[in-house]
């Protein structure tokens, strides 16, 4: 089963409400945005694929490719994401299995991939018949005007698109999406059912009918409004306790990209904010072909908004330590390296 009817009747009508027409043949309900991962990961990728995607980008996603046998080839971004560039020279040379990308509200950078380039990378895809997967899990947190997904803007049946409840509503409702095409269903479904069988069908049921609720339509206005004013909080704050630390204003999504300064590595600045009772996430996690990262990811999600000036009072003391203890390592290697 595909997933519970009622389920997959209402998600056909929230994604047609942003231009998505689906069919119940080519709609999959997965446990989580990450099994939806997994079963993509197990039902197309054999030993020694291909996979391409933003580089840095969300680490679940390329530990499932690898754990599946896949080469992960991580390609560089701008403020806008995706280099369009870039990504054509490497499908043109890797013919890679699939193109894997967060154009919206990407994790861990929250940038957006403007409409030029989302309609130039599906032309490309087209062309070159390469699949995309569009992880699509922040999309509808947004704070101004929708920009359209890949899917809505695919006419060529390249894209499967990936949903979850579990960033929009909730993060116990461990309830995800597929919506590709038949054929690609196809090869899904039996991953699906080899992970788990099915996915509980009462959790499926409260989704359906909370979806088909007028309280779903409330929610989101307020979960956008929440959360608009949650980021702005957390940069107004940075700003007068962290103002090393360089970061845009995401329009939309979770999550902070902060640059930290002088180089200071981000795994140094991890620990040092950990030790402050601060959880932040090293950007080096994220980075899809390793190396050492000077930037963080920061959830202006999870704090209540009393606890944000505290957060960042102690994120400027841990970066202070840091920067302390950084300089003094880099000045005693230069010490070493001179004698």
């Amino acid at each position: 089963m595909l997933g519970l009817p009622v389920l997959q009747e209402a998600l056909i009508e929230m994604l047609s409400t942003s231009g998505i027409r689906a069919a119940p043949s080519e709609v999959l309900v997965t446990s989580g945005a990450q099994q939806g991962l997994n079963v993509v990961a197990r039902a197309l990728i054999s030993p020694r694929d291909i996979v391409i995607c933003e580089n840095p980008t969300w680490y679940g996603a390329t530990q499932a490719f690898r754990a599946a046998g896949a080469e992960v080839v991580g390609i560089s971004m701008d403020h806008e994401g995706v280099d369009p560039d870039a990504l054509e020279d490497a499908v043109v040379r890797l013919r890679p299995k699939f193109i894997y990308l967060i154009p919206s509200f990407h994790c861990p950078t929250g940038r957006l991939l403007g409409l030029q380039r989302r309609r130039r990378i599906l032309e490309m895809c087209a062309r070159l018949r390469t699949p995309i997967v569009e992880s699509h899990v922040y999309g509808d947190i947004r704070f101004g005007d929708r920009v359209p997904s890949l899917k809505s803007l695919d006419t060529a049946g390249i894209v499967i698109h990936q949903g979850s409840a579990s960033k929009t509503i909730s993060p116990a409702l461990r309830l995800g999406w597929l919506v590709a095409p038949r054929a690609a269903l196809d090869a899904l479904a039996p991953a699906k059912a080899s992970l788990d069988l099915s996915t509980p069908a009462m959790t499926q049921a409260v989704l359906a009918a909370f979806l088909r609720s007028a309280a779903y339509t409330r929610h989101q206005v307020r979960f956008r409004d929440e959360l608009r004013s949650r980021r702005d909080a957390l940069i107004a704050a940075l700003a007068e306790h962290c103002p090393e630390l360089r970061q845009a204003r995401p329009e939309g999504g979770l999550y902070l990209w902060a640059q930290l300064p002088k180089r200071l590595p981000a795994q140094e600045f991890q620990a040092a904010a950990a030790a402050e009772g601060v959880s932040v996430r090293s950007g080096d996690s994220f980075l899809t072909n390793g190396g050492i990262s000077s930037h963080i990811r920061l959830c202006f999600a999870a704090p209540a908004p009393g606890e944000v000036v505290a957060g960042a009072q102690r994120l400027g003391k841990a970066l202070r330590t840091a920067l302390q203890r950084y300089r003094r390592s880099a000045a005693s290697d230069s010490a070493f390296a001179s004698v």
